[in-house]
């Protein structure tokens, strides 16, 4: 899911790099983190 949400966000804005982090509140950590390089073809 993370990753179309970023295939949908490089299609639109080609020249950014894609990150960030789901955090769980409830055990007060980072659950995944991803980030996608501009002009890259998949999560890193």
């Amino acid at each position: 899911m993370i990753e179309d949400i970023t295939d949908i966000i490089s299609t639109k804005f080609t020249n950014v790099d894609i990150y960030g982090s789901i955090y769980d509140e409830y055990y007060r950590r980072d659950v995944i983190t991803f980030n996608k390089k501009k002009g890259s073809l998949g999560i890193i």
